[in-house]
């Protein structure tokens, strides 16, 4: 399907849900009742002013070929929805500028071509013993200005794997039910406030520095037990 803005409405059902929907457009946006398959050819935006992407049943797997993926309204599931999957391919970054959401204990997995971005004030949030995955490739960063949230679950896991620094500005939040694992293979790792609220494991390998990004704020809050290495 080609089109400058695609909207796709399936009140009754999913779209991509028999076989995956090829697609190449620059806004995409989704309302479905099933699961959501779409594979794009270039860059693509999810949402815009008008709609989001959503669906109330299934799963969202979103994945382009060679573009970048950026938000330009939220991206969820609800009721008996559950795993949202982002995939850039190429050497292109995610940037995540609006809220992303799963329900049902859906699991929230982005992987970025490039560097990985959060926007200030833009929330992660996974349901349930749902997990939130978030990795970059090549050597490329990945920034958190906003907040990284699984439910209060010791099942439920936040891990953030970057192929270069990761960074966390000073009134971002990752906040897990369960255990957090952030790892830096090629640079520093800046945090701000991280709480487990059961008895999960923080855990933190950074090949750079390891710092805070604010000394009069930083909250750290584990349940359970802190390790931390810097090579």
């Amino acid at each position: 399907l080609t089109a400058a803005t695609l909207a796709l409405t399936a009140s009754g059902g999913g779209v991509g849900s028999a076989a995956t929907l090829e697609t190449d457009t620059t806004v995409l946006r989704v309302t479905a009742a099933g699961t959501v398959a779409i594979l794009e050819s270039s860059a693509l935006q999810l949402g815009d002013g008008t709609s989001n992407v959503t669906t109330s049943a299934g799963t969202i797997t979103i994945t382009t070929t060679n573009g970048a993926i950026t938000t330009g309204n939220t991206v969820s599931t609800t009721g008996t929805g559950t795993n949202i999957t982002l995939t850039s391919g190429g050497a292109n970054g995610i940037t995540i500028s609006n809220n992303v959401d799963s329900a049902s204990a859906g699991n929230i997995t982005m992987t970025s071509g490039a560097a990985f971005t959060l926007a200030n004030g833009v929330s992660i949030s996974a349901a349930g013993t749902g997990d939130v995955s978030i990795s970059t490739s090549g050597v490329n960063p990945m920034t958190i200005n906003g907040i990284i949230q699984t439910a209060d679950d010791a099942g439920a896991t936040i891990t953030l794997t970057a192929s270069e620094a990761i960074t966390m500005d000073s009134d971002s939040v990752l906040q897990s039910g369960g255990n957090m694992i952030l790892t830096s293979s090629a640079g520093t790792v800046t945090l701000d406030v991280i709480a487990t609220t059961q008895t999960g494991t923080f855990s933190v390998d950074a090949v750079g520095a390891l710092s805070f990004s604010d000394t009069n704020l930083i909250g750290v809050d584990i349940e359970g037990t802190f390790t931390a290495e810097s090579d």
